[in-house]
């Protein structure tokens, strides 16, 4: 995830969406973002941009991608 390009990155947010059933997760917090700058981002900051519950199924996805 840390190498992934901004298309990289909104192609995991559309993934997952579908796959995690996670409608309401807005794509506009996540524009122009990098994998480096999402993976450097705190948990707190991350959950911000998504809706409660959604964000941590998000977070611990990305988790696992980076291990």
């Amino acid at each position: 995830p840390r190498q992934w390009s901004e298309t990289a990155v909104a192609h995991w947010l559309h993934w997952a969406i579908r796959e995690f059933s996670l409608e309401g997760v807005a794509m506009q917090p996540w524009q122009h973002m990098t994998g480096k700058q999402i993976c450097a981002m705190g948990k707190e900051s991350f959950l911000a941009r998504a809706p409660a519950f959604m964000g941590d199924i998000l977070w611990e996805h990305l988790e696992l991608l980076q291990k």
